[in-house]
């Protein structure tokens, strides 16, 4: 089981979008590759197959933060888990299966990467592949321009940072370096990346306010294999999409895998409920807010094909304020664990994207 990994401006260590160019370079690569606030462990301790790790000064971990622990001399303690606890210099980890006692070895401990690599880059340009999925698509980014936005589009495959195959959006659905991936112009803008290997949810504001209220300012950008799957075999499932333009999403290919890009109609997304209902919030039944299950991606070949789910998605049927975007949501009917909350610049409807449960 993989839990989608939640990463945002406001933990500790983490770079910040900027109008510099390169700025949004810097933030997917910690956030998909490297990671970010590496800290060194003073000692580690395991007891009934729980780990402690203890730091000189705060570390800057919270519980239900996924982190990475490397360099350890017990083979058990490294990898990526979720932090179960933490103290004001310490983080409680299980680790099933490990004996008690010292942990030994030079650790360290950082928030985790989503698990893609970078195999091509260039000056303010970057590639990145999935680091899992039926087919592992590239990702291109331009982040040229100071005071610019970012501009991504993605290929099947890639031999150098501008030269690859199955580009989609294809060069005539957008020109020059594909569609746009919002930063602010003049000011440092908040932004949350969650997902997998399989695919990602970018969030940017550009307001540079903590993602609140404010008209279309909040931007909602996909990349990635959807959840749930309908067919198994489908290489050419990939989706590059933005929930304040639909125009600008796009899926690989055919689920048949002939021709090239086609346009893909987002269901969900933060766009107004397929319900045709809105309810009041908050739920009159139980105080709270219900969510519904997120629609289908749909392809645009013709044929009305149904490729997957968008991953995590749930919408709300009445929506929480426009304030509450950026917050985590428990004690949700129906909802087991932690949900963020967003808000799509399409519409005044907020989303939610579930934090504990497996993106298949």
């Amino acid at each position: 089981m993989t839990l989608p990994i939640l990463l945002r401006h406001d933990m500790q260590g983490a770079p910040q979008l900027t109008n510099a160019a390169g700025s949004l370079i810097s933030v997917l690569t910690a956030a998909l590759v490297n990671g970010f606030n590496t800290q060194s462990v003073v000692s580690a301790t395991a007891s009934g197959g729980v780990v402690t790790f203890n730091f000189a000064t705060a570390p800057g971990f919270a519980a239900l933060d996924t982190v990475q622990i490397a360099g350890s001399s017990v083979a058990l303690a490294n990898g990526v888990r979720r932090v179960q606890s933490a103290g004001s210099n310490q983080v409680l980890v299980a680790v099933p299966g490990i004996a008690d006692g010292a942990v030994g070895g030079t650790m360290t401990c950082k928030f985790a990467p989503l698990g893609w690599t970078r195999p091509f880059t260039g000056t303010n340009l970057a590639a990145y592949r999935m680091g899992g999925g039926i087919s592992q698509r590239f990702l291109r980014v331009a982040d040229t321009v100071v005071g610019g936005n970012g501009l991504v589009r993605g290929y099947e495959t890639m031999t150098a940072i501008s030269t690859g195959t199955g580009l989609f959006p294809t060069t005539a659905q957008a020109a020059g370096n594909g569609v746009i991936w919002y930063k602010h112009p003049s000011l440092t803008a908040p932004w949350i990346v969650v997902g997998d290997e399989k695919r990602f949810y970018f969030v940017s504001n550009t307001n540079s306010e903590i993602f609140v209220a404010g008209g279309d300012s909040d931007h909602i950008t996909f990349f990635g294999q959807p959840s749930n799957v309908i067919k198994p075999a489908d290489a050419f499932n990939v989706i590059i999409g933005d929930s304040s333009f639909p125009a600008a999403s796009y899926i690989n290919r055919m689920h048949t895998g002939i021709g090239t890009a086609q346009p893909v109609n987002f269901r969900g997304l933060g766009r107004l409920n397929q319900f045709g209902w809105s309810g009041t919030y908050p739920n009159p039944a139980d105080a709270g807010v219900l969510f519904a299950q997120s629609g289908f991606a749909i392809d645009a070949d013709g044929s009305g094909a149904l490729r997957g789910t968008l991953p995590g998605m749930l919408e709300p049927l009445a929506s929480p304020s426009s304030e509450m975007c950026g917050s985590i949501m428990t004690g949700i009917t129906g909802v087991v664990g932690r949900l963020l909350l967003l808000k799509s610049g399409y519409s005044s409807s907020s989303i939610g994207l579930l934090l504990d449960e497996d993106w298949v």
